[in-house]
């Protein structure tokens, strides 16, 4: 036999593989626990920042309608993938309904508001 196979260089024993699985699991751990740390201080971030989406409705595969309170005003956006436009100033007494369907807000009955007319009863437009 080799030197080396008399010494027990390069065997790896049970116990080596238990402390490499440990040292995987904490390291595992660390990124875990820093991942949800950089997401709670993001979150802290962003709702300090003043502005909130009150109600988004897809017009296609990358186009939005997006109503955003940004202080104390409140601004209907257009959103494609490429620009970002105000269409209208809403006026102060403008509320989303939290009861609302998403189906009964059509692009119809926000564009009308928008214009300053009436919408339909069932929408979720007040």
């Amino acid at each position: 036999m080799t030197e080396t196979a008399d010494r027990g260089v390069g065997v790896i024993t049970a116990n080596d593989y238990g402390a490499m699985l440990l040292s995987l699991l904490l390291v595992l751990a660390v990124i875990i626990g820093l991942a949800m740390l950089v997401k709670r201080l993001n979150l802290k971030l962003q709702n300090g920042s003043g502005i909130e989406v009150m109600s988004s409705v897809s017009l296609g595969a990358k186009e939005r309608l997006v109503v955003v309170k940004v202080g104390d005003d409140k601004l209907l956006l257009g959103v494609t993938s490429q620009s970002v436009n105000v269409l209208k100033e809403l006026p102060e007494g403008f509320a989303v309904t939290a009861t609302a369907k998403p189906e009964t807000m059509t692009l119809q009955n926000i564009w009308r508001f928008a214009r300053g007319g009436k919408t339909t009863k069932d929408n979720n437009i007040t």
